[in-house]
């Protein structure tokens, strides 16, 4: 076979190229995510930061109590051993310490866990470290922080590869019509990847506030590669885990169950929903099965079904997907029947869900920053508990909230979202990406009680614009630079020095045209991931042959 040393060297120096783009950006945006955490020191949001080390620490101290020993004088042993007790005992103890359920924590287990294990880092290090200075010991989270933004970058570039290869050149933005086709998932992926890497908001939360949202990024990302992949098991694993960390991730997972059932596959939706309860009894097993009894009962019934599925012919090559679907159902089972703890549940989930945050939400001094319709709304006088209608039955009363009605309305349109993806996903049409990405895009307008730091997920996932096409790039860039003005908003809000004041009344007054322009810009990605440019166009050409 004829080789050409042209073909190679172009090849090379193309390879070449664009690993010397990825060191530079990647150097260059950590070197940025430093210089930010240094420059921001005046406006920093120290609450977050603070709220995580107490609770980390309360884990500890929960845990000298169970155990009756100090972590000051414990072995590393017995280090563990203490934090574990606390990290398993802490929800409990909340539940009986708080009559009126005024819980404070609402963390869910695995950030519980990441919070628990940085305290117990830096009373390792610096035994008389104060609540008030915990951003000086900072730097464990903020590097955690760092890896998810990779991961995330990561996942947005896998994600963008797969689905331009399935497109096989259909869609091609203007900027990529001069690259050869095989180079089109390399160079539109990596673009996408360096605009999520960048994205002003997304710094400013983790590098600047700092929060902790960007942890299930990667998460969503690599959960849609799996599913565009048809790893349905391993999506669900993913959302779980991901949702143990935040669980705004559970109010966006339908996506994913919706998406096969709409290409008329209910087993991979079956499969996505055996994935998240596994993961889910893996994480949460050592509440649900609290005593030697429950975990004994759990490995006998474990272990029958092990040997009926080695027995059983038809069931023998499915074992690895059927064992752990079982082992994960009798947990829950035995932890519901035999009183396994839930206090997970109530502290770390039901309690942050109930808090009462009007119909706004937002952030300490700026309630309402969000660019959404709830905070539209609110301006006309309106509540989440406003009801729309209330029909009386005699024995029942129906009420419709207004709460409820956007939630609603949040859910069909995840519903078209998932009939979206499944439709283009037949084409092997890489648009379908617009529909991964519009979920988020949904919460933030639609849903109340959002706070502002929550659009950096619409402004990350929305990157997939990018490799599609320059004019829907444009709202991605848009949704970027709002995000970062709701989320500087509220550091500005909470430290009030000059010149904040000036640019706070700036921000105050254009909330109303922000929310507009989110809006409709929302709406215009809207309607071009539901593929209404094409049907104009379709339309049109049908009108002129008439």
């Amino acid at each position: 076979m004829h080789v050409r040393w042209r073909d190679l060297v172009e090849g090379g120096g193309r390879t070449a190229l664009l690993s010397l783009l990825v060191a530079v950006l990647l150097l260059g945006g950590v070197q940025l995510r430093s210089w930010t955490w240094q420059q921001t020191e005046r406006v920093r949001f120290e609450w977050d930061i603070r709220n995580g080390f107490y609770w980390g620490e309360r884990t500890l101290k929960q845990g000298e109590r169970v155990t009756g020993t100090s972590l000051a004088t414990a072995s590393r042993w017995e280090s563990w051993r203490i934090w574990a007790a606390g990290y398993l005992t802490l929800y409990d103890a909340l539940e009986l310490e708080s009559a009126n359920r005024d819980y404070g924590l609402d963390y869910p287990p695995l950030r519980l866990m990441a919070m628990s294990l940085w305290a117990k880092s830096v009373r390792a290090a610096h035994p008389e470290a104060q609540i008030a200075k915990a951003e000086e010991y900072g730097q464990p989270l903020l590097r955690f922080n760092l890896l998810c933004e990779g991961l995330a970058a990561l996942g947005m570039f896998l994600l963008v590869r797969h689905w331009v290869k399935r497109d096989s050149g259909r869609t091609v933005p203007l900027f990529a019509r001069g690259v050869s086709a095989e180079w089109h998932g390399w160079t539109r992926g990596f673009l996408a990847a360096a605009f999520v890497w960048l994205n002003p908001a997304i710094i400013l939360t983790s590098h600047a506030w700092p929060q902790w949202d960007v942890w299930i990024v990667p998460f969503y990302l690599f959960a849609a590669l799996f599913a565009s992949t048809q790893r349905w098991f391993w999506c669900g694993c993913l959302l779980a885990i991901g949702g143990m960390l935040k669980g705004q991730l559970f109010i966006v997972a339908p996506f994913f169950i919706l998406w096969p059932i709409f290409q008329q596959r209910p087993d991979a939706a079956l499969r996505v929903v055996c994935g998240f309860a596994v993961a889910l009894a893996a994480i949460l097993s050592p509440w649900l099965l609290n005593d030697a009894r429950d975990r004994l009962v759990w490995v006998l019934v474990v272990g029958c079904s092990a040997l009926v599925l080695m027995f059983a012919k038809r069931s023998r090559q499915h074992a690895a997907f059927y064992l752990p679907v079982v082992a994960a159902v009798a947990a829950f089972m035995i932890g519901a029947i035999s009183g396994g703890s839930f206090g997970w549940l109530r502290v770390g989930f039901i309690y942050g869900a109930d808090l009462p945050q009007g119909l706004l939400g937002g952030t300490g001094a700026v309630a309402g920053a969000c660019y959404n319709l709830p905070s539209l709304l609110a301006t006309l006088g309106l509540s989440l508990k406003h009801k729309l209608f209330e029909l009386d039955f005699g024995i029942v009363t129906v009420a419709l909230t207004l709460q409820w009605a956007l939630r609603l309305l949040y859910f069909c349109g995840v519903a078209g979202c998932a009939m979206w993806v499944a439709r283009r996903a037949r084409a092997d049409d890489a648009k379908a990406l617009l529909a991964v990405a519009a979920p988020w895009l949904l919460m933030l307008a639609l849903l109340g009680q959002m706070r502002e730091r929550y659009s950096l997920w619409a402004a990350a996932v929305t990157a997939v614009t990018v490799a599609l096409s320059m004019r829907l790039s444009v709202l991605h860039l848009i949704f970027s630079l709002l995000s970062t003005a709701m989320i500087a908003h509220v550091m500005l809000a909470e430290k009030q020095f000059d010149p904040s004041p000036q640019l706070l009344d700036f921000l105050d007054a254009q909330h109303v045209l922000a929310a507009w322009i989110f809006l409709i810009s929302a709406a215009l990605y809207l309607a071009a991931a539901g593929g209404a440019p094409e049907f104009a166009r379709r339309l049109i050409a049908n009108v002129r042959r008439t």
